[in-house]
């Protein structure tokens, strides 16, 4: 992905390791992010800001959008 393309995406799964962190996973439910939904997926300096089907952004940091693992559209 290039930096700030706005990417369309299929959320695959989230890694156990986000499960176990309740503030990320809020966050994410808040935006619409969960296995099956498609979201948008913007990348920038160390941030993947990800954008749910209502428009709501969840910024997670690389690393943890690792653990977020998505199909590219």
């Amino acid at each position: 992905m290039r930096p700030g393309s706005p990417v369309p995406v299929v959320i695959r799964t989230i890694s156990e390791r986000v499960q176990a962190d309740a503030a990320t996973m809020s966050r994410l439910r808040m935006a619409g992010v969960a296995p099956g939904a498609r979201v948008t997926v913007e990348t920038g300096s160390g941030v993947v800001t990800l954008i749910g089907p209502d428009g709501v952004r969840s910024d997670l940091s690389a690393g943890t959008a690792e653990a977020v693992h998505v199909q590219v559209l």
